[in-house]
């Protein structure tokens, strides 16, 4: 067998001769080729193994559907030519005539009997079967050659959020301080240090007042949080009244609270502070409960 014969063996089983190419070798196959049955058998192996030889990856559930249903649809229409084919060779009548017999003096010539054409046999269904493999694992290698960059876009947009949310973190603790620095160019400012009161022993906090211009800013902590219905209230408690200074909507996550416009108090008369914890509704007159107090330092 001659290496252009093997060449086009090769070519038949891969699926790349052309129409042309294609019927002179089945043709040749027809008429005699049968030296070639053997190493085409032997390729047929070979490429029907292809797929063994590849990695097993695992898809994802969407991708193995559409190969499932890609092979359940090639798989119906092989099985409706073959029944079409079947069919067909019932209905055709073969018949192989007898050669003639020609008698030149005391020579007989018997002349080879001429094969009838076959039909030629479809190969279509199983290249398409062999082409949807090929791109089924075209599509696997291209999907995991792509999740390392999904993921390298992923891990940098989590970086970026995260940039993004210390930014606003240092922006927002930037305008914090900003209250305190702004307030502490103020002249005689006071330091009032307040302490827990009653079940509130943990609680704790610092107030800087100014009362020539009637403004203070104030930081605490507080075990827990506050309820919804419920506030702060700041009181200067003198020799002879309770005296409201302003009030207080808590945020745990807010680090500096400024109180303006406090009424004109001599620093003398303030025996004490304290902060209150109040009722936005108020159902009953109830007792009022003292958070911390404080004095000036």
């Amino acid at each position: 067998m001659t290496e252009e014969v093997k060449q086009i063996i090769a070519s038949y089983v891969l699926g790349c001769l052309d129409n042309k190419n294609l019927a002179q070798f089945v043709e040749y196959i027809n008429h005699g080729g049968k030296d070639t049955e053997a190493e085409l058998g032997e390729l047929q192996n070979i490429v029907s193994l292809i797929p063994t030889l590849l990695s097993f990856e695992n898809p994802p559930d969407y991708l193995k559907d559409e190969v499932a249903q890609k092979i359940l649809e090639s798989e119906y229409l092989t099985r409706e030519l073959k029944a079409n084919e079947e069919l067909t060779n019932r209905e055709e009548i073969k018949v192989i005539e007898s050669p003639p017999l020609i008698t030149k003096s005391t020579n007989t010539k018997i002349e080879k009997p001429i094969a009838p054409k076959t039909k030629k046999k479809i190969f279509f269904p199983i290249l398409l079967i062999v082409m949807m493999i090929f791109m089924a694992v075209a599509i696997i290698w291209f999907y995991f050659q792509n999740q390392g960059m999904i993921q390298r876009l992923v891990s940098a947009e989590k970086k970026i959020r995260l940039k993004t949310e210390e930014i606003k973190s240092t922006r927002k603790i930037l305008n914090e301080n900003m209250i305190l620095a702004e307030f502490m160019k103020n002249q005689n400012l006071r330091l009032v240090e307040f302490a827990g009161a009653d079940s509130y022993a943990n609680a704790r906090g610092k107030m800087i007042i100014s009362l020539e211009k009637g403004e203070a800013v104030l930081s605490f902590s507080i075990n827990g949080e506050l309820s919804s219905d419920e506030y702060l209230k700041i009181w200067a408690l003198t020799k002879r009244s309770e005296i409201y200074l302003g009030q207080i909507d808590f945020n745990p996550v807010k680090y500096f609270y400024k109180i303006e416009k406090i009424p004109a108090i001599s620093e003398n008369e303030i025996k004490l502070f304290s902060i209150t914890i109040e009722k936005r509704r108020v159902v009953e007159l109830l007792p009022k409960r003292i958070l911390m107090t404080g004095k000036v330092r």
